[in-house]
């Protein structure tokens, strides 16, 4: 459920940011970006150690 909540959370950062940043505001957008892939990372990292942690 969570992967599925980034994963949008993404998609739609993705089609914002265009919209919201200007072609000299190249750094925020892409640490925008950037930080939405590292949240959905670290969240399946979890995910799979508490998957793992159960057994």
């Amino acid at each position: 459920m969570g992967v599925a909540i980034f994963a949008g959370v993404a998609v739609v950062d993705f089609y914002v940011l265009p919209r919201t940043y200007t072609d000299q505001q190249y750094l925020p957008a892409a640490l925008s970006m950037y930080l939405t892939y590292i949240n959905l990372f670290v969240f399946i990292l979890r995910l799979l150690i508490a998957i793992n942690s159960r057994d």
